[in-house]
């Protein structure tokens, strides 16, 4: 993992670049658009350089062909091909280097001068073919920085625009600051091969070098971008050493955690890159002694890390009744079973599920995937809003890939991220019933009257029925139950109790949701004159008023038998 303190400054450098840049013309590719000349009035004057292949070469701070005048300071801003990668003095080609100049005055302007890298000769072994063989060497060991090495990035000005990018083109555009920080150096164990690494942080998170073929990467500011097409990385990720859902405190409970960090380190580089990546400096004795690849599949077998995302299959139902209580159609909460909501259930609600539990009251937890429906007491009404119900994961884990450039390591890390989808809500509109009590008695006397039956109209003139109550009992009350659709409805009676004149009079009643509107109605009773016309023996007629009169005339004093 050798590297010189040069390329370190160089990798440092442009990834700072990456979060500044706003030359590049935008693209979804990894790679930005070639780069184009600004047109700027030229004041310092920059000379094209020409260098071999492998030659030593920084366009950071080797400023060689630039001529600068007083006062004036020259700071690299990118230095890039036609395809948009970076400066590499180990690939021949033709670089554009793009310069900002900075007056004494402060304002700045931009030049630009190309480095050409001729293909060195092929006697012999080719410069990059040398520096593979370093790079498969790997001695472990880095060389320390000279004393005062630095670089000046001041004159850099942070702006918005598309960032240039090296990472994989698998990766998402979603991307965020990385503060790299290198940490302590863990050697292997002899028994598991002759290699090291080094504990790495991310925005203080613990993180892994993902090519254990490359040099390790300095600690520096870079660009992460969300790597979303490797399921088995965002397992290790997660449940390794470190992750939040780390599970060697059991799998690895008998090695320590220098240990487990390399393990752990191993199986990210092998779903990351591969075997030949991973277990470059491990013998296949030790990789079998320390069980690397059964560690790597018990990761790899453990399901996908909580998913944040949760809906519902409905947002919105309306109860209807179903025998004595109100209900609902079921609702199903899409999500992973690990997330859930808390529910406050109101007074007079009931929750069940389709696995059969029911809870009243209280609150309750839902998990994903499970599919309820709610009932109500008849005396429920309105609309029952539940407000936003937020998943308990709440944030959605996602595998983060460093690119730190100059032949070093990827580097990868997880965090969580706010999800947009990570909360549901629901309303559930209730029924508005009401309730009608009529009583029936007689005018005079109070007395309750049985079998009246009364109709309950939308209209005064009651040719509209909405339905027809039940006939009156022997104390005199008939009930009725209707889904409040109108203020007023009109009662009239249709049939009156015998021996009763029929109540004409059509009663209007305001409804009131969830309660019992009381109706007395009284009746006449049905009264008629009678005369008797008798001449002799024989009776000669029979007249009444008041009403369709029956009469059955019986033997009397002056008439034997019945008439």
């Amino acid at each position: 993992m050798k590297t010189t303190w040069k390329k370190r400054c160089t990798a440092g450098f442009l990834a700072v670049l990456l979060g500044c840049s706003s030359l590049l013309a935008g693209g979804s590719s990894a790679f930005a658009a070639p780069l184009e000349q600004t047109d700027v009035k030229e004041e310092t004057q920059a000379e094209d350089i020409t260098i071999e292949q492998g030659e030593t070469f920084d366009p950071a701070s080797d400023f060689t062909g630039i001529t600068v005048k007083d006062g004036e300071k020259v700071s690299l801003v990118l230095s890039a091909d036609k395809e948009g990668k970076l400066f590499d003095a180990d690939r021949p080609g033709r670089y554009d280097c793009i310069y900002q100049v900075q007056k004494p005055s402060g304002d700045t302007y931009e030049i630009t001068r190309k480095i050409i890298v001729k293909e060195a000769g092929k006697e012999g072994e080719s410069p990059q073919k040398e520096k593979k063989q370093k790079k498969e060497i790997k001695s472990g060991e880095e060389d320390a920085e000279p004393d005062g090495a630095n670089i000046d990035t001041s004159a850099l000005k942070e702006e918005e625009g598309v960032l240039f990018s090296v990472v994989p083109s698998s990766m998402e555009q979603a991307r965020e600051k990385a503060s790299l920080v290198q940490g302590e150096r863990i050697v292997y164990p002899s028994d598991l091969g002759s290699y090291s690494t080094c504990y790495f942080y991310v925005n203080e998170r613990i993180a892994y070098c993902l090519e254990s073929n490359l040099q390790s990467p300095p600690s520096s500011d870079y660009v992460a971008e969300i790597y979303e097409s490797n399921l088995n990385l965002q397992k290790v990720l997660y449940y390794g050493y470190g992750g939040p859902g780390d599970l060697t405190g059991e799998y690895l409970k008998n090695y320590s955690n220098d240990i487990k960090y390399v393990l752990t380190h191993l199986a990210a580089s092998y779903c990351y890159g591969g075997e030949e990546v991973a277990f470059v400096g491990c013998t296949q004795d030790g990789l079998k002694r320390y069980g690397v690849m059964e560690y790597i599949n018990y990761l790899c077998g453990q399901e996908a890390p909580p998913s944040a995302a949760i809906s519902l299959s409905s947002t919105n139902e309306t109860a209807f009744l179903e025998g004595d209580v109100q209900k609902t159609k079921n609702i199903t909460l899409n999500g992973d079973h690990r997330n859930y909501i808390t529910l406050s259930l109101p007074e007079g609600v009931t929750y069940h599920d389709t696995a059969g539990k029911e809870q009243k009251g209280d609150s309750i937890k839902i998990y994903g995937g499970t599919t309820f429906y709610f009932t109500a007491e008849k005396t429920v009404h309105g609309t029952w809003n539940s407000g936003d119900l937020g998943g308990q994961v709440g944030a959605q884990w996602k595998t983060l890939v460093v690119s730190t450039g100059s032949g070093n390591q990827d580097v990868g890390y997880g965090d969580f991220y706010e999800e947009p989808s990570a909360k549901v809500s629901f309303s559930i509109q209730w029924m508005d019933i009401s309730w009608i009590e009529v009583i029936k008695e007689d005018a005079k006397s109070s007395v309750k009257l049985a079998g009246a039956v009364f109709g309950i109209y939308r209209d005064q003139a009651c040719t509209d029925l909405i339905l027809e109550m039940p006939p009156t009992d022997e104390k005199g009350a008939t009930k009725a139950e209707l889904t409040k659709t109108q203020d007023t409805v009109y009662i009239k009676e249709i049939t009156a109790p015998k021996g009763y004149k029929l109540n004409t009079t059509a009663y209007n009643v305001n409804l009131e949701v969830a309660k019992t509107q009381t109706l007395t109605v009284k009746n006449e009773e049905q009264k008629g004159k009678i005369i008797i016309r008798k001449q002799g023996e024989k009776l000669t007629g029979v007249s009444g008023e008041a009403g369709n009169l029956q009469f059955t005339l019986y033997q009397c004093c002056i008439c034997r038998g019945k008439v």
